[in-house]
């Protein structure tokens, strides 16, 4: 039987596991913090206790993983790879790059996406820890 992401995460040391700086600026603020300005704005149906549990639930669940900051080597390297070519959101483009400056496995759910990617930059390494097949 596979593992849950969960599993793994429990099975891996500590020092060897990290969220990149985008990864919790695409939670907190293109997430949870841009729903907040949709509902100010009248352009959402969710109520505020919602998306404030919401947001303080993810700021919860991020702080158990360390943080690398997204850095400006990675920032040069996703200006030398980007292209709109194969057609992914250029945070994932960011996030790739900063995983392999780091010399990162990136963990994803996200297979197509990083493949498309991989075109481009050969030495981004990724797993999908999620096991579909139950």
């Amino acid at each position: 039987m596979a593992q849950s992401v969960v599993e793994r995460i429990e099975a891996t040391p500590n020092d060897l596991i990290f969220l990149s700086g985008l990864v919790v600026w695409e939670v907190l603020v293109n997430g949870w913090i841009r729903e907040i300005d949709n509902i100010e704005k009248g352009k959402s149906q969710a109520t505020r206790e919602y998306v404030f549990e919401k947001l303080y639930e993810a700021i919860i669940d991020l702080s158990a993983f360390q943080v690398q900051p997204y850095s400006d080597l990675a920032q040069t390297r996703y200006t030398a790879i980007y292209t709109k070519k194969a057609n992914v959101r250029q945070t994932d483009w960011k996030i790739a790059s900063h995983s392999v400056v780091l010399g990162a496995t990136l963990v994803t759910d996200n297979r197509s996406d990083f493949e498309r990617i991989q075109e481009f930059l050969p030495e981004l390494q990724f797993e999908n820890w999620v096991d579909r097949t139950n």
